[in-house]
């Protein structure tokens, strides 16, 4: 939810996000289902947007910080 409301918020971790971009995608994808429970159990205030559409915005954005990482010559 930090993704579709915050993206600037992730810049600050970064370094670790990137370092771990794959194992995040790795469990989106392996273990959609029970993360999708954990998800819908979440009690926010105003704003829960659909598991999917969560998703596809947390992909969405660490895709394009990985795309705007520096790669070392």
């Amino acid at each position: 939810m930090i993704a579709a409301r915050e993206p600037e918020a992730l810049t600050s971790a970064a370094q670790f996000v990137l370092r771990h971009v794959d194992a995040v995608f790795q469990q989106l994808d392996e273990r959609n289902v029970p993360l999708k429970l954990q998800f819908d159990a979440v009690d926010s205030l105003g704003f829960h947007p659909p598991f999917d559409e969560a998703c596809a915005k947390l992909r969405q954005v660490l895709t394009s910080m990985r795309a705007k990482q520096v790669q070392p010559d």
